[in-house]
């Protein structure tokens, strides 16, 4: 979806459309196939004998007979159950590559319908298409930003889509993937730094110290849980330089409008309640950044970030 202006000043991104749709996982989209970061596991060794568990994703800005935001599946279109390994790479600064799963007898159409209410201003439209796609879709995560990324799940047997999740595109850009039939067996791998979506709509950074903006390491695999009962996504947002950790703090508390944020230069995409992921992080540089969901809360259709937005440092 397009980006438009918070109240804070901040630019709101494509995600934004993605957090009305998927809010919490309520009993009625039982029936949508995936798993949590830790499975019983069989036979690690067997478990990556038997097929393939890594997804790679391109979309190239210049592929031939294709329309802009085209997407292709370089391989991973058929998976085995257990952890996956998802790769993407994109030439575009709007790019939002975006995985997830649809309750059954439902279509890209219903999709692209809600997708447009839920990027509404209006809190009373965007919030009832969140709730939507609380119910009816699982988000399993992408990539949100320009260049490449790589993230880890575990995933149990089902189908699925990728797209670009912008209004008008979705449906458009869509592939779908297919996880077999099988015994889901694997455990993501051990990380030190973990990122937390509270039950309270707030963000916990653990393994990062104290402060006002705890530091996460680059180079090493940051784990994302959402923990809430809505969908969400996290966003790394640049600051000017010589922004300190308090001003950040303000801008977040709304109490410093002169500050405006720069573009995410890296992020996590949408996941649905329940979901975990271990990602590499691949920020450009080091220093503060704010992290961030603009994505509607499914109960007030209210932007997150009046509740999830923390400062952080990036350090080596």
């Amino acid at each position: 979806m397009r980006a438009r202006k918070t109240r804070f000043g901040a630019v709101t991104a494509v995600a934004a459309t993605l957090a009305a749709m998927v809010g919490s996982m309520p009993a009625s989209a039982a029936t949508i196939s995936t798993a949590p970061a830790s499975v019983t596991t069989t036979s690690a060794a067997s478990a990556a004998a038997t097929g393939l568990h890594q997804q790679w994703i391109y979309q190239p800005s210049h592929l031939q007979g294709a329309k802009e935001y085209s997407l292709q599946i370089a391989n991973g279109s058929t998976l085995d159950p257990g952890v996956q390994t998802f790769k993407a790479q994109s030439a575009y600064a709007g790019a939002d590559i975006e995985r997830f799963r649809l309750s059954p007898g439902l279509t890209l159409t219903d999709v692209e319908y809600w997708l447009a209410r839920a990027t509404s201003t209006d809190p009373a439209v965007a919030g009832p298409a969140m709730d939507w796609f609380a119910r009816n879709s699982v988000w399993e995560s992408g990539q949100p930003f320009k260049g490449q990324s790589g993230l880890q799940i575990v995933e149990g047997p089902g189908s699925g889509y990728i797209a670009q999740i912008t209004p008008g595109l979705v449906a458009e850009t869509a592939l779908s993937y297919t996880v077999r039939s099988g015994t889901v067996t694997g455990t993501l791998p051990a990380t030190t730094q973990t990122v937390k979506m509270l039950s309270n709509n707030t963000f916990s950074v653990i393994g990062g110290g104290t402060g006002l903006a705890p530091t996460i390491h680059r180079g090493s695999l940051l784990r994302v849980e959402n923990n809430t009962d809505g969908l969400h996504f996290v966003r790394f947002l640049t600051v000017p330089a010589g922004t300190t950790a308090q001003q950040a703090s303000n801008w977040c508390h709304g109490s410093n409008p002169s500050l405006t944020p720069g573009a995410a230069d890296w992020g996590v995409g949408t996941m649905s309640s329940g979901i975990v992921v271990d990602a590499d992080p691949t920020w450009a540089g080091l220093g503060l950044r704010i992290m961030v969901d603009y994505l509607p809360n499914r109960h007030t259709g209210v932007s997150s970030v009046t509740t999830m937005c923390q400062p952080v440092t990036v350090v080596n």
